[in-house]
């Protein structure tokens, strides 16, 4: 599986439900168990820092609009960071860490250009 978001905003600007949940029916239905490949999979993570020659995975800072697959999974990947940013599918409270069993984000901000200032200062 590429990943396992329960939702992404979709053309009409609204949320949408994503693979997560038909993934897991197919897990129960077949007694299978998915390889998820991409966010927040740790070998996703992992695989884009080594692709850019970083060793050290705390150099890194993830910026993002999903608490679970960016946030949680860069910081659980050993990121050095993790900024959420208030656009796409980010919903108000994303940040308190109710999705994530805990997990903060390092920086809320407003927009990109914000987490790029966050980052540079």
């Amino acid at each position: 599986a590429i990943h396992r978001a329960t939702h992404y905003r979709d053309s009409d600007h609204q949320l949408s439900l994503g693979p997560g949940g038909f993934i897991s029916l197919l897990e129960q239905t077949t007694g299978a168990s998915a390889h998820v490949i991409g966010k927040p999979s740790y070998d996703f993570y992992r695989a884009a820092i080594s692709s850019i020659g970083i060793e050290d995975p705390s150099e890194v800072i993830m910026v993002g609009d999903d608490v679970v697959g960016d946030v949680q999974g860069a910081l659980d990947a050993g990121l050095g960071g993790a900024v959420l940013v208030k656009t796409g599918k980010y919903v108000e409270g994303d940040e308190l860490g109710e999705k994530t069993g805990g997990v903060f984000p390092t920086m809320l901000v407003d927009s990109v250009v914000e987490a790029v200032d966050y980052i540079c200062s």
